[in-house]
């Protein structure tokens, strides 16, 4: 068993260590976003305990993964919803709802999978509402 002190300067020095690590791993606007959060917590630290490094550095990653994820579910939903609704009322659009919804998805990057999606939701918002006005010139 080791008498060494963990203070301030070993939990920084750590951290350092550690922000360097995920500094090589991850895209630089996530990197930005863990750093803010790291000076935050550093911040309110009172002790080396609450310098954030290791295992809470993950959890910040896991719990950003987490909300995009509920985000992309959230919008998935809304355009199955709004596809449904729109094949309702328009079902000879199915083929070009089919067409644009069939781009909104493909497990590759959660955060273009998100763009994507909202991306089809509007351009099937906007086929719904050219199809009601093309029949209300009529």
């Amino acid at each position: 068993m080791s008498n060494t002190i963990f203070t301030m300067e070993n939990a920084l020095s750590i951290q350092k260590q550690n922000l360097k690590i995920w500094n090589a791993l991850l895209k630089q606007e996530v990197y930005d976003g863990l750093s803010k959060w790291v000076e935050q917590k550093n911040k309110t630290a009172e002790r080396p305990e609450d310098i954030v490094r290791g295992q809470s550095l993950e959890y910040y990653l896991d719990n950003l993964r987490s909300a995009k994820h509920n985000l992309l579910v959230e919008k998935m939903i809304e355009l199955k919803e709004i596809i449904a609704d729109v094949l309702n009322k328009h079902p000879e659009l199915e083929t070009q709802i089919n067409a644009i919804a069939s781009i909104a998805y493909d497990n590759a990057n959660i955060d273009t999978d998100i763009q994507d999606c909202i991306t089809a939701i509007g351009a099937i918002e906007e086929l719904a509402k050219n199809k009601l006005q093309n029949e209300i010139t009529r």
